[in-house]
């Protein structure tokens, strides 16, 4: 689920709580994430709406099933609004600034892609999401003393 916060990180911006669940290569974990969205759409090459909403900052925490800890930075990202059929796809790089347990000293590169649909939202001028659900998924690569071999996707 995604909510907007209280917080106000920036002018001309919004900020969310993300709070999403999953299970990948390193077993199940929560991802609890704040991030910062600018209010005023920007046009993008890779959105064809022209709804795209940049992302400005973000970080989060990755909570595995063993109690490990993996921290993300997010570098840069997007979401693009089909204004259409009533959702927004989202892409974000993310890097690996550290963790705790197996992920003691991973660094690396992550990349998100899903897509975004709300479940509650308020009927004003502005049609305003409270609340959004998310599905999707993160690829790439990490390295770090407790990932086995170095290496992992």
């Amino acid at each position: 689920t995604w909510v907007p916060t209280a917080i106000n990180q920036q002018p001309n911006s919004i900020t969310d709580e993300e709070d999403l669940a999953g299970k990948g290569t390193f077993g199940s974990f929560t991802l609890k994430q704040l991030r910062t969205d600018a209010l005023a759409p920007q046009s993008s090459n890779n959105c064809p709406s022209p709804v795209n909403i940049p992302v400005l900052a973000g970080a989060g925490v990755f909570r595995f099933s063993d109690g490990s800890l993996l921290t993300v930075r997010v570098n840069s990202g997007g979401l693009c609004i089909d204004l259409v059929n009533g959702v927004a796809h989202i892409s974000e790089s993310v890097q690996v600034t550290g963790g705790t347990g197996r992920f003691q000293g991973a660094s690396g590169t992550l990349s998100m892609t899903g897509t975004v649909a709300p479940v509650f939202f308020v009927k004003d001028s502005n049609f305003q999401a409270l609340m959004l659900m998310v599905t999707g998924e993160f690829s790439g690569l990490m390295y770090g003393s407790g990932l086995g071999d170095g290496g992992g996707e």
